[in-house]
């Protein structure tokens, strides 16, 4: 409606989904994104998948000889990667997009701060996460109040995100990756 094209609305998408669909979705992954330009007849692809940081070593999953069991190495952050995500869209929308950066974040910042109703599905996998949103205590505090899971048509606020978000739009993705 503002005559932007799909780049713009691919990043603003992408941030929204980060914050209406955080089990899937967000700045602190990764990803791959085609472009096509009909215009011109030509196809990009950015490799937005996480990489493992400078420190990683290949024993860093061994433990006394033996493999990490998956829950420990998975929940440990010894499996941490640098998400691209960001970057990826960030480069999108320079290289292809009408909007800068900010416009694009805007829409999720408001509605991370103003919270949204969960619906089923993300109800759903809070419940039956088997434990994973209770394992830190600000995941805990976000998606289980007092210890019990966000159901259905519950208000959820994620000021953190917003406030992540507004960083960002402030000062681009240098101030998350730095």
């Amino acid at each position: 409606a503002r005559g932007g094209n799909a780049i713009d609305a691919a990043a603003a998408i992408q941030f929204m989904l980060n914050v209406v669909e955080p089990q899937f979705s967000g700045i602190g992954g990764g990803g791959f994104m085609m472009v096509h330009l009909a215009r011109h007849d030509r196809n990009f692809a950015i490799d937005a998948r996480e990489k493992a940081p400078a420190a990683a070593t290949p024993t860093q999953f061994v433990s006394n000889g033996a493999p990490l069991a998956f829950a420990a190495a998975s929940t440990s952050g010894l499996s941490v990667g640098v998400p691209g995500t960001l970057a990826a869209v960030d480069t999108a929308l320079k290289r292809w997009g009408t909007i800068r950066l900010a416009e694009a974040i805007a829409p999720a910042i408001e509605v991370a701060e103003k919270g949204f109703a969960i619906n089923r599905f993300l109800a759903a996998n809070i419940s039956g996460d088997g434990g994973r949103t209770s394992l830190q205590p600000e995941t805990a505090a976000l998606f289980r109040p007092g210890g019990v899971a966000l159901k259905e048509g519950d208000l959820l606020v994620q000021p953190d995100l917003a406030k992540t978000f507004k960083l960002i739009a402030r000062h681009g993705p240098k101030v998350f990756y730095e």
